[in-house]
């Protein structure tokens, strides 16, 4: 089983690893294999942007995101290897922001971080870089239960997830002052965010699921009403 992500350079293919084309197939760069890592970290989700790929990397112990482009080969983005009481994931970006998750004070053997943050940066690839860039929008309630990443564009991010194993809940945020807008699911699984496509600079686009009925959602910014505020 393959999972594609495009870019206007790369076609990249997920599959026991990672394999990027370009767009007349005549030429191919393997980016990513478990074998090649130095704690053999399995690949997960993937987001291509322009010539650059982010790689979720690992399961609920070690886990981290690397990048990939044609110049730099593997660098790992958000990483902390041996350190199991933190852990990134889930990145998405427009290009301008990348938003992902951040779980911490876990320990070895566990399996829930206590403390789950959303954060963001300026678009990079250079860890140094990201490492002095970040900063901490809001908490995350959502886990690494579902592996859906943030999807992002003209200063908002969103993301569908697992709240305590139970309810599917969709998370907006507002990446400038991290003011969020949570809209729950159901806990019986008739209502389900099941994730978040795009976003616009008017709209928020969501793979929306009822009793086995899948739809695609348009969700207007400004009809959400009042944010929360961060905390």
């Amino acid at each position: 089983m393959y999972s594609w992500r495009i870019s206007d350079q790369w076609i990249v293919r997920w599959g026991g690893g990672l394999t990027a084309w370009t767009w007349d197939m005549k030429t191919s760069h393997p980016v990513y294999s478990p074998a090649d890592d130095p704690e053999g970290l399995s690949n997960g989700e993937m987001v291509v942007w322009g010539k650059d790929i982010f790689i979720g990397i690992g399961g609920l112990e070690p886990h981290g995101v690397v990048s990939w482009n044609l110049d730099q080969g593997v660098q790992p983005l958000l990483r902390w290897p041996g350190d199991h009481t933190r852990a990134a994931s889930l990145l998405g970006t427009d290009g301008k922001d990348m938003v992902w998750w951040y779980g911490e004070g876990k320990n070895l053997g566990e399996t829930v971080f206590p403390k789950r943050s959303v954060m963001t940066a300026p678009y990079t690839t250079d860890p140094a870089v990201i490492q002095t860039t970040a900063k901490r929008l809001r908490s995350d309630p959502a886990g690494l239960d579902y592996p859906a990443t943030w999807a992002v564009g003209c200063g908002y991010a969103a993301r569908a997830g697992f709240v305590d194993g139970l309810n599917w809940e969709l998370s907006v945020v507002r990446i400038q002052d991290g003011a969020s807008w949570i809209l729950p699911g159901t806990i019986d699984g008739t209502s389900i965010w099941a994730y978040a496509m795009g976003v616009t600079c008017d709209e928020v686009f969501v793979l929306w699921g009822s009793q086995g009925i899948q739809n695609i959602v348009r969700l207007r910014l400004d009809s959400l009403g009042p944010p929360l505020t961060p905390d």
